[in-house]
């Protein structure tokens, strides 16, 4: 694996993999546009140690809530239904009774 690499997502035989080099997602953390006003207080993180930070950050991404969702659920609940309103071919729309 390079540590370099860029946000990717991929098709790879019978799997969906997203992915991303732990220097790259440092270097992301690291300048992360605060337009979303992140950090009030106007500091910004250092990453100081790239392997546990990708630890702590698929963490994140795996921890559940009440209701069992992830933060990962939520984002491809988004990605299907954006590519199933723009239109793929992979899918139809079909009226609940018709199943």
């Amino acid at each position: 694996m390079n540590e370099n690499r860029r946000l990717t997502i991929e098709v790879v035989e019978d799997e969906l993999r997203i992915s991303i080099g732990i220097s790259t997602l440092a270097f992301a953390t690291e300048n992360y546009p605060d337009e979303l006003g992140l950090w009030k207080d106007g500091t910004h993180l250092r990453v100081t140690d790239k392997q546990q930070w990708a630890k702590d950050v698929s963490g994140a991404l795996e921890h559940d809530e009440h209701d069992g969702t992830t933060p990962v659920h939520l984002l491809l609940d988004e990605a299907m239904r954006k590519a199933a309103e723009d239109g793929s071919d992979a899918v139809e729309f079909v009226e609940a009774s018709d199943e």
